[in-house]
């Protein structure tokens, strides 16, 4: 498929107005002493009578699911499996499901609009996507089959449960299974009077918001190019807390599900839009279709909607939740990143904006939290400058590296690139220049893909054989006694394994400051950065450390020329 006819993307920075993923309720609520007082009461009194009647309803909705499923093998069928007896232990999950809203406090779904046939539109489109249990409000009232993500099934009860609405499974990460599930959908439209199918229901986010903003709509949906009715859920707010939504700032775990058992009353709409009918050009051009859509349902809704995605989500998350950095930092707009530079999502998020936490981390004097904080309230904005950079990868002076991010600064096309304000650096920049995360990130990438040291979509990595000369040449360097790779190393024994580890590492960068020059690097500070990138990061890894051979080395050296392009370029010119 070429280029897609849709507007550019769109990534604002003002997080109170635009992110789909902030929660400031607990803050507020702060300054409320009556509703704390409230919620205080309905500890002892409302939360111990709503567990109850949830843990009444959630066992035998649990039993009824188990049994109505056994037997069913077929993931993705071509006619429905919930038929007969199966479907009466159905019809009861959902009265059952009916009681847990209840235990919630929903005493009211009410249905504004009218649901269209599946003959006219075959697939719902919901959004945005708030919380696991109301979402499935539009499923209770008129049915329809989700289509679910297939590690549910490994879940136990929980696989049983989803397999009673006929789901459409999926693996996100996997293109034939995309593709799999999208010839289902079809094949569902086509035979939805003979099979009696109902809607294909899509949640196209892909992600859990705060429901005051659209994230991205994935094109999934819109690739069987078929008609979609769109349909809005509204959760009514008290004293405009949302305290219901599951962010990921939010501590979904705990917190919102206390408030919705100690909640008095919740009032759920299901909004179901008319049906768009895509035309020739959007049914070519799934994109398209997606942003048209998105931008129908915020005009209904009247809430932003821009393209941040799961990815952003995650970052996100970690900004927040484990550093407590402003939500600001974590919205890189990283598929629009990605995009412009033909690189992977994944690398820019575990990569590059891990970077830009470690090099944060280490300037500040902070240490990152090994779990997510349950209520996610940053206050810190960092911000970095060549010569933090420079420290922290060891470079003697920050002249080169910032020669090196000159060099490869990029220009925007300022038609393509709305943002381009909130990434870009003047075009001679001064080392002292603070960089936020977004700029950091860009140059970042920049320099990585311009030194064709960032996997790509056409290219894995690095050149090889040049690594495997530069091995050769650190094996003859690499200085290790006896003493610290003895002959009683144990390989099971991880402790020990982690040192030795950790020397080899620490060795081999050693070795790198002597190959390149003492007057470049520092010798302490580049082995502390082996030590951190050359440890086992996968499961395909072979786990042998230890090794000081060229082989190992050079694939050592690889790991950390991912995270540190700028080491690449020293190579490049030290065997130019």
């Amino acid at each position: 498929m070429g280029k897609s006819a849709r507007p550019p993307l769109h990534y604002p920075l003002d997080a109170h107005k635009n992110s789909p993923f902030i929660s400031i309720a607990i803050q507020k609520l702060n300054k409320l002493p009556f509703l704390k007082l409230y919620y205080f009461i309905a500890t002892f009194t409302i939360l111990p009578i709503r567990l109850c009647i949830f843990i009444a309803a959630v066992i035998p909705l649990a039993f009824c699911a188990i049994l109505a499923t056994i037997g069913l093998k077929d993931k993705n069928p071509s006619h429905p499996q919930i038929v007969g007896w199966r479907k009466v232990l159905k019809n009861i999950s959902w009265m059952l499901y009916r009681v847990v809203l209840f235990s919630y406090g929903v005493y009211s779904i009410k249905s504004k609009g009218k649901r269209t046939s599946t003959k006219n539109a075959p697939i719902f489109v919901v959004a945005p996507h708030t919380s696991i249990f109301f979402d499935m409000a539009p499923i209770y009232l008129n049915g329809g089959h989700p289509v679910a993500s297939a590690h549910l099934l490994q879940i136990p009860v929980v696989g049983m449960l989803a397999r009673l609405l006929d789901p459409v499974f999926l693996d996100r990460y996997d293109a034939n299974s995309r593709k799999l599930a999208m010839n289902v959908v079809k094949e569902r439209a086509k035979h939805a009077y003979l099979y009696r199918w109902k809607q294909v229901l899509f949640f196209p986010e892909g992600l859990c918001s705060n429901g005051d903003a659209f994230a991205s709509f994935k094109a999934g949906a819109f690739v069987p190019g078929l008609p979609i009715q769109p349909i809005t859920l509204k959760i009514k707010r008290h004293y405009q807390l949302n305290l219901t939504s599951w962010t990921h700032t939010g501590g979904q775990d705990y917190l919102c599900n206390y408030f919705q058992f100690c909640k008095p009353m919740q009032e759920i709409e299901v909004h179901y839009m008319d049906p768009y009918y895509p035309d020739e050009e959007e049914q070519n051009d799934p994109e398209l279709f997606a942003y048209n859509v998105q931008r129908k349902m915020a005009e209904y809704r009247k809430i932003p909607a821009n393209d941040y995605s799961l990815h952003d989500a995650n970052c996100v998350c970690r900004a927040v939740c484990r550093n407590r950095f402003k939500h600001e930092v974590g919205m890189i707009g990283i598929e629009g990143l990605a995009w412009r530079h033909g690189s992977r999502t994944a690398y820019i998020k575990t990569t590059v904006f891990d970077a830009f936490i470690r090099i944060a981390n280490y300037m500040y004097k902070r240490v990152e939290l090994k779990k997510d904080l349950v209520i996610g309230d940053g206050s810190l904005d960092p911000s970095l400058t060549v010569k933090d950079i420079s420290c922290f990868y060891g470079f003697k002076g920050s002249k080169y590296i910032h020669e090196l991010m000159k060099t490869h600064q990029r220009e925007f096309n300022k038609e393509e690139v709305l943002d381009w304000e909130t990434r870009s650096l003047e075009k001679n920049f001064g080392s002292h220049v603070e960089m936020t995360s977004r700029q950091f990130c860009e140059i970042f990438t920049n320099v990585a893909c311009g030194l064709e040291a960032a996997p790509t979509l056409v290219k894995k990595s690095v050149d090889k054989e040049l690594l495997d000369k530069v091995a050769k040449i650190l094996e003859k360097k690499i200085n290790l006694v006896h003493d610290d790779v003895g002959d009683d190393y144990d390989l099971f024994d991880e402790g020990q394994a982690l040192e030795v580890d950790s020397k080899v590492a620490r060795a081999i960068g050693e070795a790198f400051t002597a190959y390149i020059g003492h007057d470049i690097l520092a010798r302490k500070r580049v082995a502390i950065i082996f030590d951190t990138f050359c440890l086992k990061t996968d499961s395909s890894d072979d786990g042998d450390h230890w090794a000081t051979d060229y082989v190992a080395i050079s694939k050592k050296l690889e790991r950390v020329i991912l995270q540190v392009p700028f080491y690449y370029a020293l190579i490049k010119e030290k065997e130019d």
